[in-house]
């Protein structure tokens, strides 16, 4: 069994001789699972980091996030602290939705940095006659908040949809703060804008399997530790 943070190491001896070689990957801190296309082990894949001017070579540089241990640090080594990321491109903070899909989810609320933050905070105030629908305020897939649901994926998340309001096969602007059901911006080919791909997102592509949690799958999966 492999550790957090370890290496695993396999060697290769060709058949017709004694030549090895020697090759690693390595084992992310968020789940102990190997992640092929992320080099410095950080947890955020290689391809996303260039975007936000973070370095996939370098463990010690990550895209810019604001809460919890990476408050008030300078992850990218820019030597800015807790700024902005640039455009909303890519998935910077693991939970599978680029950064433009959640400044949409998000844009009912005053801030603009939910790309920036994972999990662990939701909207108290969020106006819906049911009190388990209280949606995270970082992670699009999490809208329940009971005890049953709190800070994971399941059935709750995708009941809210239709019940007690029903937000499905509905544009948004026809309840209050809708949008934030807008998991896949618009309608795409269907008529109306919460849709069901909207649906689809929280248990299906890397939405449904989000790097924070190791690539697990996050409907009936395990609670999101990677905030704070």
């Amino acid at each position: 069994m492999v550790s957090n943070g370890q290496s695993i190491t396999s060697k290769a001896i060709r058949a017709s001789g004694n030549d090895t070689s020697e090759f690693s990957n390595c084992v992310t801190a968020l789940s102990g699972c190997v992640l092929s296309n992320d080099d410095d082990c950080d947890g955020i894949a290689d391809a996303v980091e260039p975007p936000c001017g973070s370095d996939p070579s370098n463990a010690d540089r990550r895209p810019e996030r604001i809460d919890g241990p990476f408050a008030g640090t300078d992850d990218d080594g820019d030597t800015q602290i807790d700024e902005a990321l640039p455009g909303g491109a890519s998935n910077f903070d693991g939970d599978g939705y680029k950064g433009s899909a959640e400044d949409h989810v998000f844009s009912y609320l005053s801030h603009t940095n939910g790309d920036q933050k994972t999990c662990q905070e939701y909207d108290v105030g969020f106006p819906n006659p049911g009190s388990h629908v209280r949606p995270s305020k970082r992670w699009p897939a999490d809208i329940a908040s009971s005890a049953f649901s709190l800070n994971k994926i399941n059935l709750q998340d995708l009941s809210a949809f239709i019940a007690p309001v029903r937000y499905l096969n509905q544009d948004i602007g026809t309840d209050p703060m809708d949008v934030r059901f807008d998991l896949v911006p618009g309608p795409g080919v269907f008529v109306d804008d919460i849709n069901i791909a909207d649906l689809a997102a929280i248990t299906n592509g890397v939405t449904g399997f989000p790097p924070m949690l190791g690539g697990a799958k996050a409907f009936g999966g395990p609670d999101c530790s990677y905030g704070p």
